[in-house]
């Protein structure tokens, strides 16, 4: 799994096991790169999840800790997506949705596909 971010643009790159560990186990660790244009800090890593929900009203949902700090400064963040959500990559080989309000975006691709 790669997964870098600027700023608040998150590009997750899985492979085709890793998507499907997604499904099965519900749950996806790994780390994400994050480069700043606001801090000027580039390359520096967050620990991060991705939680298969399928029964989640929304597409996505996004949750950091600390809650309130710098989406760069966050010790890990979490992305949950929902059925539709899944489906739509499984289809197209890429999906994504904004979050944060309209601030964030985040896209899964999985690899080859």
């Amino acid at each position: 799994m790669k997964v870098r971010a600027i700023c608040l643009e998150v590009f997750a790159e899985l492979s085709e096991k890793e998507f499907r560990e997604l499904k099965e186990l519900g749950v996806l660790n790994g780390m994400l790169r994050f480069s700043s244009n606001v801090t000027g800090e580039t390359d520096y890593s967050i620990p991060i999840e991705f939680r298969f929900m399928r029964s989640q009203k929304e597409q996505l949902v996004v949750e950091q800790s600390p809650r309130k700090v710098y989406f760069g400064r966050a010790n890990n963040i979490s992305f949950k997506i929902n059925k539709h959500f899944y489906e739509k990559v499984e289809e197209n080989g890429t999906y994504g949705d904004r979050f944060y309000g309209a601030e964030g975006k985040l896209i899964i691709q999985v690899k080859d596909r």
